[in-house]
């Protein structure tokens, strides 16, 4: 067996040497692109997938469009191709057996410009993409795992698509995401493309929706969203919108790891209230329905906003608003941490407003979006030091809250100081 590696990169010096399959813009070069203009489709396009700090497997990069969007959107992709147009499933019409040697020549040449295309946009776009040309239906194990695989409107031109989804799936710790025309029912289907009258070569199947899901369930991934966008195609004698779906599918967790991630949540928000003094015996918390007697969101914010800060000094008032939004801030630190793959800051609403709240009570409302950023900036660094310094208190506490559910407040208080 040959030993792994990259692709080297082309250093294609002459434009014309390239064939770009999308339409994409190159810095001091314009507008190139034959055959699809996803430009203004490519989130829907793409499921509307949050690809920052992602690591992604591109399948069938062709030019490399794909990839570079969602490099430009966070992601580290690996962009995957054949190695050779030789490897292309051509339908085996029986009229073209005698010239099948040339018909595969001829896809040779033409993937070599694609090729081209996608060398000549990676250097003018600066790309840290690494490239990776082998077989479709045999990914290599020490291409090691990715967060997000995609399938930009290939499964429709193998051979064998569940053999292909299956190769590249199992290096899917999160995500996949086929995008492809479609039939357009939830009936498990496919049909056969080719005929004698249509003498289709390079496309054999036709999927529906449902057989696309059913084919990811079987492989582990369960189907989240279909997102429809409208792909300009701008081949001569067929421009025009065509209609394709992004079906994202994702490994599901296990209730536990979701609560615990949840526990850290709320574990976050109680050390920091223990720590500034505003955690009761009185109170508990808990994963469950939240009641005045036993607080789940921001354990001590609902306790301690009540408190009335009229008759605070202004330096004492600064300082214990300053605490109730670093209190805030620890919950999502801490539920960072615990699950980095799997948060998602745009749920912690709640917080949000909070945060944003109480530092217009310090700045007031007529100061600049800067100086209310900067303040911002100022105590998320001070709230991410405070979970450095406590996170075995934290670990401690959620791993108990999650186990338990609900904990009485001496118990809270107890775990945090027994973990100082």
């Amino acid at each position: 067996m040959d030993k792994f590696k990259y692709a080297d990169p082309i250093d294609v010096q002459d434009i014309n040497e390239c064939a770009f399959y999308h339409r994409i813009d190159l810095p001091g070069i314009g507008e190139v692109g034959t055959q699809w203009d996803l430009r203004d489709v490519i989130d829907d396009y793409l499921g509307n997938y949050d690809f920052a700090g992602k690591r992604v497997l591109d399948v069938g990069t062709a030019s490399g469009f794909l990839t570079f969007s969602m490099e430009q959107r966070g992601a580290e992709v690996v962009s995957f191709d054949m190695v050779s147009g030789r490897q292309w499933d051509i339908v085996p019409f029986r009229d073209t057996w005698e010239n099948m040697d040339e018909i595969l020549e001829n896809a040779h040449r033409g993937h070599a410009r694609l090729k081209n295309a996608y060398w000549y946009s990676h250097k003018k776009l600066n790309s840290k993409a690494k490239v990776y040309y082998g077989d479709i239906y045999n990914f290599p194990d020490e291409l090691g795992k990715f967060d997000v695989v995609v399938f930009g409107m290939i499964l429709t031109h193998l051979r064998e698509p569940f053999r292909a989804l299956y190769s590249a799936g199992r290096l899917s710790t999160e995500s996949i995401i086929v995008t492809n025309q479609t039939m357009k029912t939830d009936q498990p289907i496919a049909t056969f493309v080719p005929s004698v009258e249509n003498h289709e070569a390079q496309a054999w199947w036709a999927l529906s929706d449902g057989c696309i899901e059913r084919m990811m369930g079987v492989l582990g991934f369960e189907p989240q969203s279909r997102t429809t966008s409208n792909a300009q195609c701008i081949v001569a004698g067929r421009v025009g919108p065509e209609l394709c779906t992004a079906i994202v599918g994702r490994i599901p967790r296990a209730q536990a790891d979701i609560i615990l991630q949840t526990a850290y949540h709320e574990a976050g928000h109680a050390v920091a209230t223990v720590a500034f003094g505003g955690f009761s015996n009185e109170f508990g918390l808990t994963l469950e329905e939240v009641s005045d007697d036993n607080l789940g969101f921001a354990t001590a914010l609902l306790l301690m906003s009540k408190i009335d800060t009229d008759n605070l000094e202004s330096d004492e008032e600064r300082k214990f608003i300053e605490e109730l939004i670093i209190i805030s801030m620890t919950g999502a630190i801490a539920e960072q941490r615990s699950a980095p793959k799997y948060f998602d800051p745009k749920q912690a609403v709640d917080d949000h407003q909070f945060i944003a709240d109480n530092l217009l009570r310090i700045v007031g409302n007529d100061k600049s979006d800067a100086e209310v950023s900067a303040l911002r900036s100022q105590l998320q660094k001070r709230a991410e030091a405070f979970v450095d310094k406590n996170w075995n208190a934290i670990d401690q506490l959620a791993k108990a809250l999650a186990a338990k559910t609900s904990l009485q407040g001496d118990e809270v208080i107890a775990i945090v100081k027994g973990a100082a």
